[in-house]
């Protein structure tokens, strides 16, 4: 995937216990950007990985990749 001479970084973010992670953990894509000319989207999803991150204690881990 190319975004035009360089290659493309999408930044993601797993949320969850990594010693609870298996092949058969359920997985949840979250776009803020369904639509072009909806300007909220990605405002909305940002805000929306806040409050999901807020849940976990400081033994879980949130690990962001780039």
């Amino acid at each position: 995937l190319t975004c035009g001479r360089d290659t493309c970084r999408v930044p993601y973010l797993e949320l969850g216990l990594r010693s609870e992670l298996n092949r058969s953990t359920p997985t949840i894509f979250y776009s803020g950007l369904l639509h072009g000319d909806e300007v909220v989207g990605p405002t909305v999803a940002v805000y929306m990985v806040a409050l999901l991150a807020s849940q976990f204690s400081e033994i879980d881990e949130v690990i962001l990749k780039p």
